[in-house]
């Protein structure tokens, strides 16, 4: 079978609820983007009042509990950062929206800056980097800006319903989304032509290849992407992030380049690299938690259990949801 007749048979198999929200998800982001950011902004809070009783939230509660002795935060700390979380999700889709809403991006220059890691970030725009950065902040915005700095080359996405509409709306600015399905000679070519490679590597992504390792205090399914992209095409990994500054705008933090593991390298090496990713993402999330996308189930996927990732029908047909 074919990838799209793969993908039409896996939509045409999917719940009647991911049919309506294929159809319903671009529909209202196209209203919406239409419409001012502080005119959105109301809408959506109102949305995340009524999400509270949903089971994202109820992950992002059980998860904040969870971390709290690793992290140090008592109770009353947790019920903050509950809210905090529920404020962040609001303007960071407020923000997504207004990125759709094109207009050339030009408030970028004026929202962004670069916080720490200029010498680092400098390194990376002689072309040929992999970027590893985490659902932490604002993302989108990041991959955006550092298209709009002179940054070429694309990220990996996921498929379905919103993963396509948000491939539409980074190809505004400029930036190409290459499926999580993809070959993997499509991202190393991208790498291999002085390309800039993006990849959101801080969740458990089942379908994707990926070992346990610890972060934020328990092991978690890391994937292997960003070091074995790294090792194939011999480009460096740089950590960044683009957090909310206290002051309104945007703050981007690069931290220093992390040397490829070498082609043919023992495990061990590809190991270090991933850990000393997860180690940075944690020393971001603790500096602000409330950024971090707790609402994604980040250790559901225990050690030594079968995810079914080498099998790539199901991988297509997940996509296609």
């Amino acid at each position: 079978m074919t990838p799209s007749a793969s993908n039409a048979a896996g939509s045409a198999r999917a719940p009647l609820r991911r049919r309506l929200r294929a159809r319903l998800v671009p529909g209202l982001a196209g209203v919406l983007c239409r419409l001012p950011t502080p005119a959105v902004t109301p809408l959506l809070r109102a949305a995340g009042v009524c999400a509270r009783g949903s089971r994202a939230a109820a992950i992002a509660r059980q998860q904040l509990a969870a971390t709290a002795p690793f992290a140090g935060w008592d109770a009353a700390v947790v019920r903050a950062l509950e809210r905090g979380v529920e404020l962040h999700a609001v303007d960071q889709l407020a923000q997504v929206l207004r990125l759709a809403g094109g207009g050339g991006g030009g408030w970028l220059e004026d929202e962004v800056r670069l916080a720490s890691g200029a010498e680092h970030l400098e390194s990376a725009e002689r072309g040929g980097v992999v970027i590893a950065t985490l659902h932490i902040g604002h993302w989108e915005v990041l991959a955006a800006w550092l298209r709009r700095r002179g940054l070429d080359g694309a990220v990996i996405g996921r498929g379905g319903a919103a993963g396509d509409w948000l491939a539409r709306v980074r190809a505004l600015h400029g930036v190409q989304t290459i499926p999580q399905d993809a070959s993997a000679r499509v991202p190393l070519e991208v790498l291999r032509r002085g390309g800039t490679l993006g990849v959101l590597c801080d969740l458990d992504t089942r379908q994707l290849d990926g070992i346990h390792l610890p972060f934020l205090g328990r092991d978690a399914l890391t994937m292997t992407a960003p070091a074995a992209l790294a090792r194939a095409s011999g480009r460096p990994i740089l950590p960044a992030c683009c957090l909310r500054a206290p002051s309104g705008g945007f703050e981007v933090h690069v931290a220093e380049p992390l040397a490829p593991p070498t082609r043919g390298a023992r495990s061990e090496e590809l190991v270090q690299a991933l850990s000393q990713i997860n180690a940075q993402f944690e020393r971001w999330i603790l500096e602000a938690p409330e950024q971090w996308a707790w609402h994604q189930p980040r250790w559901r996927t225990r050690p030594g259990e079968d995810t079914g990732r080498a099998d790539p029908d199901r991988r297509r047909e997940k996509g296609s949801r």
